[in-house]
């Protein structure tokens, strides 16, 4: 810190009239392995509660109920007390919410008020001219975590004049309610969709998008995807004075089918496998060349 804003801060500490402006000056000048943290507020708070008559009852409850958010002795201080461990500025962010889908309902709030603040803050500041994109995968299940359903209906309303565009994955569209489905569709600019067999879903689809019956038919009969015949899909496109819809197939690549494969035996193998390797890409590869050559000696 400046040595005159040290000097600065010992007056206003002197002058019991501007203190508190003059510490807050000084805390706004300290890095962030430095500043504050959660446990130091609720040391200052258990101290106060013992020492100040005031409001003694209130600040001991809020005591209380503060703990447990301390790294030191809380069961969920390691969330959220400390330095932040995760750069939402990188240029790929990965948020795992699968994990706390059991979680208190507290966390869920906290992880949700997270999301809202910190990474659309992210969307908000960098520049305009820079593409971003946010994927949302199990749409169903993100939407009931507290406030999520408003941060998707934000990220709909408001991503396009940030250059954001916005990816949602639903298996089951019937599942999202009402007015969510109408801020979805109404920001849309393409679907992509998939073999359909719930007789809601695939009514609830024609009805969102318009689907003509022999679109809807086509959807009812897809086949099963493979790896030899791909994965037929619909491709619904808003374009600038109409409505495109394509019938297409997805024919992934054997090393994208090889990672994204979630099968419970063969996710754990792979698991063991790739935990060889420092790189991840470099493990599939290797490990496809291996399955190719036992089956070439077979």
């Amino acid at each position: 810190m400046p040595e005159e804003l040290l000097n600065l801060e010992i007056q206003g500490v002197r002058d019991e009239g501007r203190s508190a402006e003059f510490i807050s000056l000084a805390v706004a000048f300290l890095d962030r392995e430095n500043a504050p943290r959660h446990r130091d507020l609720h040391d200052w708070m258990f101290e106060l509660a013992n020492t100040s008559p005031r409001d003694r009852n209130e600040i001991a409850m809020l005591t209380t109920l503060l703990e447990p958010w301390r790294a030191d002795s809380g069961m969920m201080g390691c969330l959220f007390d400390g330095v932040n461990t995760i750069d939402l500025s990188a240029d790929y962010v990965h948020i795992e919410l699968g994990l706390i889908e059991n979680a208190d309902h507290t966390v869920k709030s906290l992880v949700s008020h997270i999301i809202t603040s910190q990474i659309l803050g992210q969307i908000v500041r960098r520049p305009s001219s820079e593409r971003k994109h946010v994927l949302i995968e199990e749409l169903g299940a993100f939407i009931n975590i507290k406030g999520g359903m408003k941060v998707v209906q934000d990220l709909y309303e408001r991503a396009r004049k940030y250059n954001c565009f916005v990816v949602t994955v639903i298996q089951q569209v019937s599942r999202l309610p009402e007015d969510l489905a109408r801020t979805v569709v109404g920001n849309c600019g393409q679907g992509h969709f998939f073999m359909q067999r719930e007789p809601s879903d695939v009514a609830l689809l024609q009805k969102l998008f318009e689907l003509p019956d022999a679109i809807v038919k086509q959807l009812r009969n897809f086949k099963m995807p493979d790896a030899d015949h791909g994965a037929s899909f619909i491709c619904w496109e808003r374009l600038h004075d109409r409505v495109q819809i394509t019938p297409a197939v997805n024919m992934a690549s054997k090393e994208l089918l090889y990672a994204a494969d979630s099968h419970g035996t063969f996710a754990e193998q792979r698991k063991k496998a790739l935990a060889g390797y420092s790189d991840p890409m470099t493990g599939v590869l290797a490990e496809l060349a291996k399955q190719d050559s036992e089956t070439s000696a077979d």
